[in-house]
């Protein structure tokens, strides 16, 4: 952080909380940074790859690999014969309100920024006769926020020092099957296994006084999901989706340690406890509609409702208060692929661009992120390669946040 000061003894922070009217208070709610919160956005069903992101965030009814199946499981079916694919991202978002900072006990004059960077998503696919099967694994959230080192000096000499860090990521190893029902009718069905971990650290070193207070919370993030999706496609070159998946528990076996460590006591005083925590998740419906307006021209809509009025957190056993609305996300975008010839072999160099709007589950400050899409790639014989990127702007907090990711993906079709 470039500029962070303190600005109340907790106390005092607390005291004005409590008398402060409650339209001041709202300006106070942490909303989108909660400790929970995902990096960006909390809305991230589906997992994106790089042809998808770059295509108005569009994964309901058109098949580019089989992340796709995250989405629509019924997509495996239209996919070809065997499919194998990596994807890597980089993300970017700035954040003004989390943890400690802006919520009463240190201000940051500017918003903060976060980089993140994995290999996010591998999977492959099986086509035989009438059934396909397809098999992903993928990093769909991040929880880590920009660290915090604040010291304080007074002529020359360290009085207090102060460190936060919070980071955590949740994985899904999905499995789907999808049966071919007619030419023109896919059903599909989706199983996934969630794994996961969070971590928060604070360190209060008093140097004038000689001791040093520490506060660990590690969290193992386990649970189940089900999805479902039918591709209809009642003429040639018009495809109709409908997904949904199922409301779901998120399990955390919770740990925490306190611990108290005079320079002059020596071993230090822990106080530890423990918790079996439940969250309950919203379902999420989507729809898409994939139009083949020419042979090498696709555009695509989908839109999403997620239920968070049902959203339950649970954190070292006590219920936190989410009282959140209903939110939705709608995106469109283009593709077309025009095929060259180079040096005798025979390419495909697919562009993309979409638009997308990703409304934010809080109801105060009411929030939405508005981005734009870019994409490119080629394909040369049985290999592909996919450019991706989303750039949004977030507006209803009044700090103009920023969030961007670009992803890079790999693919073998046969």
């Amino acid at each position: 952080m470039r500029i962070i000061r303190p600005v109340l003894l907790p106390c005092l922070s607390a005291l004005a909380l409590a008398v402060l009217p409650l339209s001041v208070r709202a300006q106070l709610v942490q909303g989108q940074y909660e400790t929970e919160a995902p990096v960006g956005s909390w809305n991230t069903f589906p997992f994106l790859t790089a042809p998808s992101l770059g295509r108005g965030e569009t994964s309901y009814a058109f098949a580019s690999d089989s992340s796709c199946t995250l989405a629509n499981p019924a997509l495996a079916a239209r996919l070809p014969k065997l499919t194998l694919g990596l994807n890597g991202s980089l993300r970017r978002a700035t954040i003004f309100r989390f943890g400690p900072v802006n919520t009463g006990v240190f201000t940051s004059r500017e918003n903060l920024t976060i980089d993140l960077s994995a290999l996010d998503w591998g999977g492959l696919s099986f086509r035989f006769g009438r059934w396909a099967v397809a098999f992903n694994a993928a990093l769909i959230e991040t929880y880590d926020r920009p660290p915090i080192a604040f010291d304080y000096y007074e002529e020359g000499r360290l009085l207090y020092s102060y460190k936060w860090n919070q980071t955590g990521l949740l994985r899904t190893f999905h499995l789907s099957l999808a049966r071919e029902l007619r030419p023109n009718l896919t059903v599909g069905l989706g199983l996934g296994l969630l794994s996961g971990s969070t971590g928060l650290t604070s360190e209060e070193s008093y140097a004038y006084a000689g001791y040093v207070i520490r506060d660990d919370r590690d969290q193992d993030l386990s649970g189940f999901t089900m999805n479902a999706g039918i591709l209809w496609e009642p003429l040639a070159g018009l495809r109709l989706a409908l997904a949904v998946r199922a409301p779901f528990i998120a399990k955390a076996a919770s740990e925490s340690a306190l611990s108290y460590t005079s320079v002059s006591a020596g071993a230090p005083i822990v106080i530890r406890g423990s918790s079996r925590d439940k969250s309950r998740l919203p379902a999420t419906v989507g729809a898409g509609v994939c139009w083949s307006a020419l042979p090498r021209l696709q555009w695509a809509v989908d839109l999403t409702f997620i239920d968070w009025m049902s959203y339950r957190f649970q954190y070292f056993g006590e219920t936190k208060t989410r009282a959140f609305r209903n939110s939705w996300k709608l995106g469109t975008g283009v593709e077309y692929e025009p095929e060259i010839s180079l040096w005798g072999a025979a390419l495909t160099l697919p562009f993309r661009a979409g638009i997308v709007y990703d409304s934010q589950p809080m109801r105060d400050p009411r929030s939405g992120v508005l981005g734009w899409t870019v994409g490119t790639g080629v394909a040369w014989n049985h290999l592909r390669l996919d450019l991706g990127a989303s750039f949004g702007s977030e507006n209803g907090s009044g700090r103009k946040l920023r969030t961007t990711r670009t992803a890079l993906a790999l693919g073998y079709r046969l």
